[in-house]
């Protein structure tokens, strides 16, 4: 009987051990899915390329949180954002910007200047372009959170977003260069225009609804300015004729130094 006794008591102890443990890992750990509304634009540092309004994308997926203190979370997750904005080409008598189309395949190609004779491409002018980006993001930081307040808790987040790049595509603003007529080309693949990797800023500040125990509904609005530069330095595709003082007409890859800047609202659930 002292040997069932004893057996009992020990399922108990370690039953209530496990338990325990459970209830740690349940306020250690969070989970869930957010959904990620946002207003975005473009900066160039290049004069002749200038920012050209916002756009509205959104993104989502899956978010993380691992309580560090009482007050204090580490926050990550994986998400899918689909980017973009707005630019405009300045075009004068010293600079202009051209690309070659290829209107059999129906996509933006490789800039060749000795390749004129070719009935199936066109040569343009690109006055103004509208970017969409798809990104994979993994956003990494720290949330400092206040006690609950009645049902909310209120928090700050500050971290960074690092973004692998999957693809890329336009919508182009156009002059042929042959005709001067003004036409516009949509859903061009540009996504070798566009560098592989971006680092973000996340600083924001939102709060969390309690709705039932741990399950919490989580609002948010946070500021992404981009650290690295969204395409790659010089064009695959567009090319920059410059005219000197003299008549002479240089063509080179266009060059460019454009950042990302984005306010992103973030709705989501908590478990």
């Amino acid at each position: 009987m002292k040997k069932i006794i004893a057996s009992v008591f020990s399922v108990l102890i370690i039953q209530h051990v496990v338990a325990q443990d459970d209830v740690e890992q349940v306020k250690n750990f969070r989970f869930g899915l957010k959904f990620n509304p946002s207003v975005m634009w473009l900066k160039s540092e290049d004069k002749k390329v200038e920012s050209n309004g916002a756009v509205l994308r959104y993104g989502g997926g899956l978010t993380v949180e691992y309580h560090l203190a009482k007050v204090v979370s580490f926050s990550s997750g994986i998400e899918i954002d689909v980017d973009g904005g707005k630019t405009k080409y300045i075009n004068d008598a010293t600079n202009k910007a051209l690309y070659h189309y290829d209107n059999v395949n129906e996509n933006i190609i490789k800039f060749n200047l000795n390749d004129t004779s070719n009935a199936n491409y066109s040569r343009y002018q690109l006055n103004n372009r509208t970017y969409n980006f798809t990104y994979i993001t993994i956003p990494a930081g720290l949330k400092l959170k206040t006690k609950e307040i009645g049902m909310v808790t209120y928090f700050g987040f500050i971290g960074i977003n690092t973004s692998v790049r999957w693809k890329s595509w336009a919508k182009d603003e156009l002059t042929q260069s042959v005709t001067n007529a003004n036409v516009s080309k949509e859903k061009l693949n540009i996504t070798k225009d566009v560098n592989l990797f971006r680092l973000s800023l996340n600083a924001g500040l939102g709060g969390e609804i309690n709705l039932s125990g741990s399950t919490s509904l989580l609002v948010g609005l946070n500021y992404m300015p981009s650290f690295t530069n969204v395409l790659k330095k010089d064009s695959e595709y567009i090319q920059r004729r410059v005219t000197d003082a003299t008549g002479n007409v240089k063509y080179s890859e266009y060059p460019h130094t454009i950042k990302s800047n984005a306010i992103v609202l973030t709705v989501g659930i908590l478990f």
